[in-house]
């Protein structure tokens, strides 16, 4: 589609939102597009509601698009407050998505969008960004400066361009930035322990790389950093949570777990995730999550069902559920010294319980174990750390 004919569907839409009711909400009085006008996303899987959080930096609780969904998943299908995709959306679970907001729009009779960014529309006022998580929990902070020539914000110019086929398009990460490290197999409740990674991937109109660059479109501002918000969230449900605003989820209690992760206890069917800081300020908004391991079917669970100091030995006892894979264990005191010589040999059927026993020497001073099982394909699987007593 034409990005001025977009632009131009845009503005008359959000004049009809509103003359519905123009004092209902603190929006823009015109249009003021937030929108991917000609480029897309790719590797963002999207069979399910692909969830968004759209603000403007330095102003995420009082700038944002308050729940109203800033994404295009299918082309026969309509954006968040009822405007049709157009083809660069693709269909559903193609993993081609892209951007379509603009801050004058409302819901007909429902939600609006949070404050307004540019409200003279002058340049370098406002810079943007959106935070879009796949339906695998992958993600990437997406971030542009206000621009002159579309009267808002173009995503377009964060985007990569290809030199072979001319499309200008965003690859998103393949995983979610939050990694399992450690779960219990055996419930529910389960003991899922998770870490962030490194970072969180960004894609500006500032990078050398970026469409902006490329045209010799100079960045009026720079890049606000992006980290990792404090604290992991819970939400519960079987399907991808399309809203990531933190007032929708739980905020866990956890424990240490083993190699800098943090521990949750959680029901079935849970979602664990995390908030981005922005431009130093927390978006209020998760950023990435994952699933924990549903608790049906419990193939090659472990589990630590007691361990002790008893008579200066360290007595650990560990059961499996429906083995089937795991031919082996290993026994770790604080999740990184391992207290067995050799593989300790699984029974490789049904569920069994094993017993390992060492001297209280070898433990040192650590006070917490895990069970390591070691499957058939080299893969692991550990339980939780478990304290001695």
């Amino acid at each position: 589609m034409n990005p001025m004919t977009k632009l131009l569907g845009l503005g008359v839409a959000a004049g009809i939102a509103l003359g519905a009711s123009p004092d209902a909400f603190a929006i823009c009085p015109f249009s003021q597009p937030a929108t991917m006008f000609d480029s897309y996303v790719v590797g963002c899987p999207d069979l399910y509601p692909v969830a968004t959080f759209l603000a403007v930096v330095g102003s995420a609780s009082t700038i944002n698009n308050n729940g109203v969904s800033a994404i295009c998943q299918d082309q026969d299908g309509t954006d968040g407050v009822g405007l049709p995709c157009s083809s660069t959306a693709g269909v559903l679970g193609d993993t081609h998505v892209y951007v379509q907001f603009n801050w004058g729009n409302a819901i007909p009779g429902g939600l609006a969008p949070l404050g307004c960014p540019d409200p003279d529309g002058l340049p370098n006022v406002g810079r943007g960004f959106i935070q879009i998580v796949c339906n695998n929990g992958a993600s990437a902070v997406v971030t542009t400066s206000f621009d002159i020539g579309t009267a808002g914000y173009n995503f377009d110019f964060a985007s990569r361009l290809d030199s072979v086929s001319g499309d200008k398009f965003l690859t998103f990460p393949t995983r979610s930035g939050i990694i399992v490290v450690a779960t219990s197999l055996v419930g529910p409740p389960m003991t899922v322990c998770v870490r962030k990674s490194a970072s969180i991937q960004v894609f500006s109109d500032c990078d050398p790389e970026s469409v902006a660059t490329q045209y010799g479109i100079t960045c009026p501002d720079t890049t606000p950093t992006v980290g990792w918000g404090a604290g992991f969230y819970t939400t519960p449900g079987p399907l991808p949570p399309a809203d990531l605003q933190v007032s929708a989820w739980t905020l866990a209690s956890t424990t240490p777990g083993p190699f800098g992760s943090e521990c949750v206890i959680v029901p079935e069917a849970t979602w664990i995730g995390s908030t981005a800081i922005v431009g130093g300020q927390d978006t209020g908004a998760i950023v990435s999550y994952i699933q924990a391991p549903p608790p049906v079917a419990a193939t090659d669970g472990v589990r630590i069902d007691s361990a002790a100091f008893v008579q200066g030995k360290l007595d650990v006892s560990f059961s499996t559920e429906n083995e089937a894979l795991i031919v082996a264990f290993n026994v770790y005191a604080a999740s990184s010294t391992k207290l067995n010589t050799g593989l300790i040999p699984a029974k490789g059927t049904g569920s069994n319980t094993y017993h390992f026993e060492i001297g209280r020497g070898a433990v040192r001073s650590n006070r917490t174990v895990t069970v390591e099982a070691v499957k058939q394909d080299g893969t692991t699987v550990r339980t939780a750390p478990v304290t001695v007593k």
